[in-house]
């Protein structure tokens, strides 16, 4: 089994979790700290899942790294001049 490291554990990178280890595959072994409750939450629940320093220790450590953040916003459009 590959060992798969998660880096974000908000909503998309805890139901990765979640549907890994409750869907009878192998736990994700390590993900980034950020989300430090999620991510204790999630340590406790499943055996073999912990977090790690920081990305650079997932991606290190892994065979899969899973990248589940959002997108950095856009900065706001300036308004459109009229022609006329």
């Amino acid at each position: 089994m590959r060992r798969i490291g998660i880096i974000g554990v908000g909503e998309i990178g805890r139901a990765v979790v979640e549907g890994l280890c409750d869907g009878g595959g192998a736990s994700p072994d390590v993900f980034s700290p950020r989300g430090a409750r999620t991510a204790a939450e999630l340590c406790e629940r499943y055996e073999g899942v912990h977090v790690c320093a920081d990305n650079q220790e997932v991606a290190s450590r892994s065979e899969l790294v899973i990248i589940a953040v959002r997108r950095p916003a856009s900065p706001p459009t300036p308004p459109r001049r009229s022609e006329g």
